[in-house]
């Protein structure tokens, strides 16, 4: 379970911001040109008074992505555990043995 959890958590982190860097970077990008532009300008103290609506928009799809991303990590992570039940209640009831068994061709 450690195993199967530190996993989840490193893809998770992991995938998102792979996902988000990219939208991340072009948002920083547009807003530190801006404000190194026009640094004797009082606009550069508000940041809002010159962020076109695109800017918002990106920010969105960012959040939609990496919430996108942490569900579909999370439905790996519940099948690994699932898989792992299913495992270990074959073992504890004996069905692996049996297969086993019926492989080597033993009789009943």
């Amino acid at each position: 379970m450690l195993l199967i959890g530190i996993t989840v958590l490193v893809l998770s982190y992991g995938a998102s911001i792979a996902v988000q860097l990219p939208l991340m970077a072009a948002q920083q990008f547009f807003m530190l040109r801006h404000i190194m532009g026009q640094a004797e300008n009082a606009a550069a103290n508000n940041p809002l008074a010159f962020l076109p609506s695109w800017f918002f928009i990106l920010q969105a799809v960012s959040a939609f992505l990496s919430t996108l991303v942490q569900m579909l990590v999370a439905f790996f992570s519940g099948s690994a555990v699932n898989l792992l039940y299913l495992r270990l209640r074959g073992r504890k009831e004996g069905h692996d043995l049996m297969a086993a068994l019926d492989r080597l061709g033993a009789p009943e």
